[in-house]
């Protein structure tokens, strides 16, 4: 009994998943911050949604929440809390990485002729 899931962790662990910074991800967190909204939005409706945002990995996202909100066993009070807290934080995260991009472009101009000078 114990060899199938051996079996099945070393196959979940081998399949590549994107990186936990995707726009699909990100998008989610800010419009379902919990797993009672995300149950509560139903998978066609994810789909619908992730779709234009992550169009290669909406049907593996979605299956991976889902098996995630149906492994879920335990709810602990106070959950509700994260409809407020993780739209929040996925907003910041958001700024974050929109800081990050202009800075990288704006370093970018100011530093690519100096360390490459024509020749």
């Amino acid at each position: 009994m114990k060899d199938w899931r051996e079996k099945a962790a070393v196959e979940e662990r081998a399949q590549p998943r994107p990186p936990p910074g995707t726009p699909g991800r990100h998008w989610l967190l800010k419009r379902y911050g919990s797993p009672t909204a995300l149950r509560k939005a139903g998978r066609r409706r994810l789909v619908e949604v992730v779709r234009p945002r992550a169009p290669r990995m909406t049907q593996r996202l979605v299956d991976d929440i889902f098996t995630a909100l149906d492994e879920q066993t335990v709810t602990i009070p106070g959950t509700g809390t994260l409809d407020v807290t993780l739209p929040s934080l996925a907003k910041s995260l958001a700024a974050v990485h929109e800081q990050r991009r202009a800075l990288e472009t704006g370093s970018r101009h100011c530093w690519r002729p100096t360390l490459f000078p024509k020749s």
